[in-house]
């Protein structure tokens, strides 16, 4: 679902190029809505980082960055 590496963002989109993240290596945590991945998120070096993911009811059709929490 997520790619290997990702480059998270901040609270207002902009993007953290510091901190890449070994998103494949890492534990993710998935929240559900309506029978859809509502959330995924992962914690590395002490920070949580959330994906969240958008639906029609049919399929999902927006899929956010990650964002530090």
């Amino acid at each position: 679902m997520s790619q290997e590496t990702i480059i998270p963002v901040d609270s207002l989109g902009a993007f953290i190029p510091s901190t890449p993240i070994p998103v494949s290596s890492l534990t993710q945590t998935f929240t559900y809505s309506g029978g859809f991945v509502a959330t995924a998120s992962v914690s590395y070096l002490s920070n949580t980082y959330v994906q969240t993911f958008t639906n029609n009811g049919t399929n999902v059709t927006v899929i956010s960055g990650w964002v530090k929490q």
